[in-house]
Parts: C-alpha cells; sequence; structure tokens
C-alpha cells in the first residue's frame, strides 16, 4: 500500500500541481478510510462471510476509481480528498 500511495503522491503533485505537503493531506482520507475499514471488516467478516464483503470493497473501489477517471486537474482539495478515498477501498 505505502508504494500505490507514493505513486498517488507524486501524481497529485505533477498532474494536479499540488506541493508535497498538499499531496500528502490529500492522502490522508486513504488512510483514515483504511483504518475504519479494517476494523468494520474484522466485525463484519463472521456475520455476512468474506465473498459479500469483498464484492462490496470491491464495488466501492470500482466507484472510486471511476471518480479517479472522470476528474480532472485543478479540482478543488475537497473533492481530491472523496477522491482519494473511495479509491481506497479499504
Amino acid at each position: 500500500m505505502l508504494r500505490h500511495d507514493r505513486r498517488r503522491g507524486v501524481f497529485f503533485q505533477r498532474h494536479d500541481d499540488l506541493s508535497p505537503a498538499m499531496a500528502g493531506l490529500a492522502l490522508l482520507p486513504t488512510a483514515a478510510v483504511t483504518m475504519v475499514a479494517v476494523g468494520l471488516a474484522g466485525r463484519l467478516a463472521p456475520r455476512y462471510g468474506n465473498r459479500r464483503l469483498m464484492l462490496l470493497w470491491l464495488c466501492l473501489a470500482a466507484m472510486g476509481l471511476a471518480l479517479w477517471a472522470v476528474t480532472g486537474s485543478g479540482s478543488p482539495y475537497l473533492f481530491l480528498a472523496v477522491r482519494s478515498a473511495g479509491s481506497s477501498g479499504g
């Protein structure tokens, strides 16, 4: 995951013209979503099973990646944060 986040940080710097500090802030929602998703997955897996959770994760990740495909450079930070968190999937 660290390698993926580094690449995403470089993407924010090169294509969205963010400073290194803002690129780092743009990655914070990804870490937050991952922490919440790990906690939820541990609690929900015995109840719903791994297959349902994986299907949910894949759908959420697909929606996040679709946001990446639709948005371009110059998007507001809030949209970048949602886009980043959505594509993490947990």
